[in-house]
């Protein structure tokens, strides 16, 4: 059996490499996020959701004493 093949265009699979590269890594949690990448990669509900995400997570570490 062969694996499906991958119909994204060439530039969407690049863009996911600058996106797994540069953020979707456990090391580079404290980074900036690049949210217009994800954005155009993702889409905008889940773009809005990482937004939101961030401002929850700088809001929490603000607030450890």
């Amino acid at each position: 059996m062969r694996p499906p093949q991958d119909e994204r265009h060439p530039q969407d699979i690049e863009m996911r490499k600058i996106l797994s590269q540069y953020w979707a890594s456990y090391s580079k949690w404290y980074k900036y996020q690049p949210l217009q990448h994800v954005r155009a990669y993702f889409g905008e509900k889940i773009g809005v959701y990482f937004v939101w995400l961030g401002k929850l997570h700088i809001n929490v570490v603000q607030n450890i004493p």
